[in-house]
């Protein structure tokens, strides 16, 4: 029974870990119409969370280089990146970026959109 007890805790734990994890890796979009914009312009700008750094945006962008550049501002965690050619599948590999860093989830209007919501909607 007691084996159980402690089973049961755990599950419970890791659970509530894993959505406290998934509430700090949500970027921001300052708005909707700035996402419209950076369609045509292929220049899009967010706000990354706090936990993640400067190292590991670069070294997650060193990927993509032929795709787009990045551009990190330490203090607002401000992430820019312009597209080399501005194409669909340039955008949706721009997600893979972010995914690596860690984000789920795009801030849009009120909402937390799931990347693959995100790219359907927005890229």
């Amino acid at each position: 029974m007691r084996k159980l007890g402690f089973t049961l805790l755990a599950v419970i734990g890791f659970t509530a870990m894993s959505f406290a994890q998934e509430s700090t890796n949500t970027i921001q979009v300052t708005a909707e119409s700035d996402l419209v914009s950076s369609k045509s312009s292929g220049e899009y700008s967010f706000t990354f969370p706090a936990n993640i750094t400067l190292e590991e945006v670069e070294k997650n962008a060193e990927n993509y280089k032929s795709m787009f550049s990045v551009t990190f501002n330490a203090t607002t965690h401000e992430v820019k990146m312009i597209m080399v050619k501005n194409t669909p599948m340039n955008r949706k590999i721009m997600t893979r970026m972010m995914r690596s860093c860690g984000v789920q989830y795009v801030h849009v209007n009120e909402k937390d959109l799931e990347l693959r919501t995100f790219v359907q909607a927005y890229l």
